[in-house]
């Protein structure tokens, strides 16, 4: 796979339940960085949805076992997923912020997430059914304060991944933005689709 794709997606919510966002999208791999970012921020200052697109079934990357993430949830994550959530707070620690929960219900719609890119063939924080980040929290369970979310493209490993949003400005500003609390990982597979491997890496505070 020579060609990877990262976006982020960052959103704060005020005491007067104003919203503002910010939308970052970078395409990288072997044919370098292609700026992209400000084309796809304005788009979703508009409100662009992806085009509607069919439902499907997804592949995990792998059995999903119950790995302790380090705060006692118990969450079930792949060996790789585990991974990035170690490196992902060892990043923050490395710059005097305390370590993000990996919390079930940000995972399960991260995951949900991932499958749904790899199934039906886009890359978007908007998915085929009209749905966004917070949107997808809510409808897991969650509801959040303030949130974000990063998501990757074209790479299995924990490391890579973690390569491409630590390199890119607004993707690392999500993993250290001290307002968030929890985190929620979740990657998908899917042979022949366009990028193979999917991640997505959600982040909130409790409403």
């Amino acid at each position: 796979m020579n060609d990877s794709r990262i976006d982020a997606l960052s959103r704060v919510l005020t005491e007067t339940r104003s919203r503002r966002g910010a939308l970052a999208s970078i395409l990288g791999g072997a044919l370098g960085l292609l700026g992209l970012t400000e084309a796809a921020a304005k788009n979703k200052k508009k409100g662009k949805k992806g085009k509607k697109g069919k439902k499907g079934g997804g592949n995990g990357g792998g059995d999903k076992t119950p790995v302790d993430p380090g705060d006692g949830t118990n969450v079930a994550l792949d060996a790789e997923e585990a991974a990035f959530f170690t490196l992902l707070n060892n990043h923050r620690a490395a710059n005097g912020l305390p370590p993000l929960v990996h919390q079930s219900q940000l995972a399960a719609a991260a995951e949900a997430h991932s499958q749904d890119m790899a199934s039906n063939g886009f890359f978007s924080h908007d998915s085929p059914g009209g749905t966004d980040p917070e949107e997808r929290m809510i409808a897991h369970g969650y509801t959040p304060f303030d949130f974000g979310e990063n998501i990757a493209a074209g790479f299995q490993s924990a490391q890579q991944t973690f390569g491409q949003w630590i390199n890119s400005p607004p993707h690392n500003a999500n993993m250290l933005d001290p307002d968030f609390t929890e985190t929620g990982i979740g990657r998908a597979y899917k042979p022949k689709s366009t990028y193979t491997w999917y991640w997505t890496n959600t982040f909130a505070s409790p409403a």
